[in-house]
Parts: structure tokens; C-alpha cells; sequence
């Protein structure tokens, strides 16, 4: 598995992957639009020349906010998401995240990468589903 740095020329394949991800799936406009932001970190995750999983982040003053991080069914469970949201937050302090409450596999893997629960927005989503707030901060050195 390779992760890069998203390029405009990655949107369609990383829309492809949102779409097979999510209800409100971000489409290649969006996707360009934020990864040409300045405060964007966007990446991708390939297996032999194949996005496979994507994310995207703000990063500013050391603190990070994710945005969206999607890997495709079929490749979940193999550590996509991990290094995925390990270079999202590479080299900052803090980081912050809201995910819906019913997505039982995100929540494990935030959980698993030392994200915890701050707060609820209840029925934050169209379906009335919960949204959990997480935060994260960078472990001290012994």
C-alpha cells in the first residue's frame, strides 16, 4: 500500500471511493475545491495503482480537522484507515473529528488511534443519527 499526496487528477478515482463510502458522497468538484484550499492535507491510499481509500483534513497551527476519511468495503479491516489518518495528522498536536454514532467500525478505529469522545450533537444528520465530536492529542515523549 502506497499513501500520496491527493492531486486534482485523483478526484474522479477518490469520488468513486466517497460514493461507495458514504449517503452524501463528496463529488470531484468538491473534492478539488478543498484540496486546493492552503490549509488542506488531503491523501490517498493505493494497492497496486487503485485508490483503495482517501482522506482530507485542515491543518492549521499544529491542529488538525478531519474532514472525511473513506476506504472502499472491500478493503477494510487491512490498516487503510490507520495510515490513512496517520498522515492526516502527522506532525500536529491535537487533531478533532465528528463522526456519525451508528459507524461502528470508525469509531473503533479513532478510538484505537487515541481519539476520544468529547461531546454529542444529537440527531445531527438528515436521518436523525447522533454525530460523536473526538478529539486527539499528540502523546508526550517518556
Amino acid at each position: 500500500m502506497k499513501v500520496s499526496a491527493l492531486r486534482p487528477s485523483d478526484a474522479p478515482a477518490v469520488a468513486d471511493v466517497s460514493a461507495s463510502c458514504f449517503e452524501t458522497p463528496w463529488t470531484v468538484a468538491d473534492l478539488k475545491r478543498e484540496i486546493a484550499r492552503d490549509v488542506a492535507r488531503a491523501c490517498a491510499a493505493w494497492i497496486d495503482g487503485v485508490v483503495v481509500g482517501y482522506g482530507v483534513a485542515y491543518v492549521i497551527a499544529g491542529e488538525a480537522e478531519v474532514l472525511t476519511l473513506g476506504v472502499e468495503p472491500d478493503h477494510r479491516g487491512r490498516g487503510v484507515g490507520r495510515r490513512l489518518l496517520c498522515a492526516l495528522v502527522e506532525g500536529c498536536e491535537r487533531a478533532h473529528l465528528e463522526v456519525r454514532a451508528d459507524n461502528r467500525a470508525a469509531c473503533a478505529l479513532y478510538e484505537r488511534s487515541g481519539f476520544e469522545r468529547v461531546s454529542v450533537r444529537s440527531a445531527y444528520y438528515g436521518d436523525g443519527q447522533d454525530a460523536l465530536l473526538m478529539a486527539w492529542t499528540r502523546p508526550s515523549s517518556p
